[in-house]
């Protein structure tokens, strides 16, 4: 009985909104930028302000969290970076394999999963991360796209 409720509590209106999105678009052909520029400017900033906000976690914690978010995406990308190397990736795909594996998809699906699968301390971490990927993603992660086609001194 737990986990039916579990599943319609949490699962199921990711389910819905996902497959009523997948059937309008489908339907009406909708241009799907505006709505996503409402959800990535105004209401996932507000979602996660909500959750900083109204966490009880203690600045040390926060800045251990964020640590850790940061050490995780370096080596990982660390790691893509060997890899590429080793197997002698041209700059571009090189650059491309490196941003792929720095950057998860953490934020609007994963938030919801997170709050499913660990409850709203847990939730309050994965805004943490969330917020910390976002970070690097707009300043480090412009960097390593500018390597591409630039050297690191122009870039």
């Amino acid at each position: 009985m737990a986990l039916l409720s579990i599943f319609t509590n949490n699962i199921l209106p990711v389910l819905l909104l996902s497959g009523a999105g997948f059937a309008l678009g489908k339907a009406l052909k909708l241009d799907s930028r505006p709505l996503g520029r409402v959800i990535f400017y105004i209401l996932s900033p507000v979602l996660i302000f909500n959750l900083l906000i109204t966490s009880k976690l203690a600045v040390g914690n926060i800045l251990l969290m964020m640590g850790y978010s940061a050490s995780v995406m370096i080596i990982v990308a660390g790691i893509a970076f060997l890899v590429g190397k080793m197997v002698h990736l041209d700059r571009s795909a090189l650059v491309a394999v490196v941003l792929t594996s720095f950057f998860a998809n953490n934020g609007n699906y994963g938030l919801p999963l997170v709050a499913f699968a660990f409850g709203q301390e847990s939730l309050a971490y994965a805004s943490i991360y969330f917020v910390t990927s976002s970070l690097m993603l707009y300043s480090v992660g412009v960097l390593i796209a500018s390597l591409g086609h630039l050297h690191l001194k122009d870039a």
